[in-house]
């Protein structure tokens, strides 16, 4: 049975805060709950129907949020 994941990557820039990046990965689930998992962590307007990679603006950087299929 495959499942999905969401990976989050915070990047933040070294001067404006104390570390450099940050990451998540998600236990595996399934594709909707991992798009309702996107939706809360990139906002409404994420436009899901792509297959990402999603950018979210955070305080001193990004957040990169992707999907990946498990098999």
């Amino acid at each position: 049975m495959s499942g999905y994941r969401v990976i989050v990557t915070g990047h933040r820039t070294r001067g404006l805060v104390d570390s450099d990046a940050t990451s998540y990965v998600s236990p595996p689930q399934t594709e909707q709950q991992a798009r309702s998992l996107i939706v809360l962590l990139a906002g409404a307007t994420a436009g899901l129907d792509g297959g990402g990679p999603w950018r979210q603006p955070v305080a001193g950087g990004q957040r990169i949020i992707e999907l990946e299929r498990q098999r």
